[in-house]
């Protein structure tokens, strides 16, 4: 299904390998990936599309990988499936031998053209503060680190103030774990 979509990828930059489309947009690498359920067999299945950004600001920081969303066998610091970009799109992509596939790819063409609409703004951490709000639960970590590359300390301890506390029942969730396991040490003197 990856191949009705060239056109639309590739005229956005992205080039192909595989069942993933990837390019680097400003400091931003970003993928998507066409992923193929488990139990596929050669006269129906399904698939998923993922959606991901790394930012190399953030990976420069050396930090921990550990939490890190895996896409076509990378680590993304931002990933979530098209139908959390794309409302109204399926969780899954169902394929059987009657499938019309022109169809299908243009049905996922007019689904991911607006999702790349969305990425295109995003080429920096401070583009992607603008672009996403990533106020919910460990997304509050990403915010923290973009906002540490940024040089904006006071609003990444504070998102890391936050996130201590909804996960203050967890082991290693503390401001200090989280200043180290991210290598957010320009936080340290702010603790006093």
């Amino acid at each position: 299904m990856s191949v009705a979509v060239a056109g639309l990828a590739r005229s956005r930059g992205f080039r192909k390998k595989g069942l993933t489309f990837r390019r680097k947009h400003g400091q931003t690498p970003q993928v998507i990936n066409f992923q193929l359920s488990r139990g596929n067999t050669a006269a129906e299945g399904d698939f998923y599309v993922n959606i991901g950004i790394s930012f190399d600001a953030v990976t420069a920081l050396g930090g921990s990988t550990t939490g890190l969303l895996m896409i076509a066998g990378e680590a993304v610091h931002f990933g979530v499936r098209l139908e959390e970009l794309a409302p109204g799109a399926p969780a899954q992509w169902d394929v059987t031998q009657q499938t019309d596939a022109q169809a299908l790819g243009e049905r996922l063409g007019a689904t991911l053209a607006p999702v790349i609409d969305r990425l295109e703004p995003i080429e920096s951490p401070a583009s992607m503060l603008r672009e996403f709000s990533l106020d919910e639960g460990t997304q509050r970590i990403l915010r923290a680190e973009l906002e540490y590359v940024g040089g904006n300390f006071n609003a990444a301890l504070a998102e890391l103030k936050l996130v201590a506390a909804e996960f203050a029942d967890r082991r290693g969730m503390s401001v200090e774990s989280l200043i180290e396991r991210y290598c957010l040490h320009e936080l340290k003197p702010l603790l006093s």
